[in-house]
């Protein structure tokens, strides 16, 4: 059985996807992968080639209209794929990011996208999302800009004005890091200074970008394992001939992963990094802000004061922060694992009181964000 790859390698989650389909592939006996070579928008020959895992958008609409042999697409470019899909979940990239802001306590925010794309339409649509849940939306304070494939690295005068005029502790999105680079480069050249006041979060956790001109841009990680092994899974089930609806398969991301451009802990008081370290250790033990308090030489009043000028929340509210993101991550990950259980692991001994605080925290009871994450 041969597998045919269609992919934009200049995109950094195609690179992504690649590397895991051949890590993919490589565990599967009788099953091989062959880069396909177009002419115009001909493939060179398909004679050999059972099915197709391509990266595809709209200018592909006709081709996957009546495709000669089964189609997987894990692009998020197109509106009604007219073939199975599965990729990343957008929404919930951009909500990751959202939460993340919301955590550094910026107050304002900006998102740097393109409607050119539906992935792009849609990680905006889960930031904007969070945010409002949050109550910190307001539009006055969120600042979009439309940035086409063609224009990253032209002159952007509305950005560049705009980040001339941050002053505010302000959380930037961009739908990818070669668009974060860029920004980067802009708030560079424009006095800004990074991670403060200007926070700057990417997506792909693409190392051609993240890691360029020193710039160490933090970046959302997506599950392409995941995305991979969905991937062959389902072109193999239809080239032995089952029929596949063109449903979207969505994979959550994987993780956050934290650089430079938003370590706003990099110029904090020893004090209060060393509080925020033993509360990021110890908030799923139970401890209190007592606790933390015991080994700082200040007043609670003073320590409090301190805590939220370093970081824009109180030391209680990162209490929780650490324990319900552990509890989101075990609610995704462990179905196997009861409620009490979960408590318990974050730090509480009382499961009511847990499920009462974290439909606080995130508007749904435990039970609920399981389902819908799952």
């Amino acid at each position: 059985m041969i597998i045919g790859l269609d992919m934009l390698m200049r995109a950094a989650y195609c690179r992504g996807v690649l590397r895991a389909l051949q890590i993919a592939i490589s565990k599967r006996e009788g099953v091989e992968l062959m880069i396909l070579e177009k002419v115009g928008r001909q493939y060179r020959t398909l004679e050999r080639i059972d099915g197709i895992i391509g990266f595809f958008g709209e200018n592909d609409r006709s081709f996957l209209t009546n495709p000669p042999l089964p189609v997987v697409n894990v692009s998020s470019r197109m509106y009604d794929c007219p073939v199975p899909v599965v990729t990343d979940d957008n929404i919930g990239i951009g909500r990751m990011a959202a939460d993340y802001l919301l955590e550094l306590g910026c107050e304002e925010f900006g998102f740097c996208g393109r409607h050119e794309h539906l992935f792009a339409v849609l990680r905006e649509e889960g930031f904007r999302e969070r945010l409002t849940e949050s109550n910190r939306y307001a539009p006055e304070r969120y600042h979009f800009f439309d940035i086409p494939e063609s224009r990253v690295n032209t002159d952007l005068p509305e950005l560049s004005d705009w980040l001339v005029s941050v002053t505010k502790e302000t959380g930037v999105f961009c739908v990818n890091d070669e668009l974060a680079l860029r920004v980067s480069h802009l708030a560079r050249a424009a006095g800004v200074s990074i991670p403060r006041p200007l926070s700057l979060l990417g997506a792909d956790d693409d190392d051609i970008s993240v890691l360029a001109d020193g710039s160490l841009l933090s970046s959302i990680r997506q599950d392409f394992d995941r995305i991979a092994t969905k991937a062959v899974d389902l072109i193999i089930r239809q080239i032995k001939g089952e029929v596949a609806p063109p449903a979207v398969t969505v994979v959550p991301p994987l993780q956050l992963i934290t650089r430079h451009s938003t370590d706003i802990t990099s110029n904090v008081d020893p004090h209060m990094l060393r509080a925020i370290h033993f509360i990021r250790e110890y908030a799923c033990k139970g401890i209190h802000v007592q606790d933390v308090l015991a080994n700082l030489p200040m007043s609670r009043r003073v320590f409090e004061t301190r805590f939220k000028d370093a970081f824009g929340h109180s030391p209680y509210e990162e209490i929780l922060k650490v324990r319900f993101e552990l509890a989101k991550k075990l609610l995704r990950t462990e179905p196997g694992a009861t409620i009490p259980q979960i408590a318990e692991k974050c730090g509480y001994e009382n499961s009511k009181q847990f499920s009462v605080m974290f439909k606080k925290m995130t508007g749904m009871a435990p039970g609920e964000y399981r389902s819908v994450r799952h």
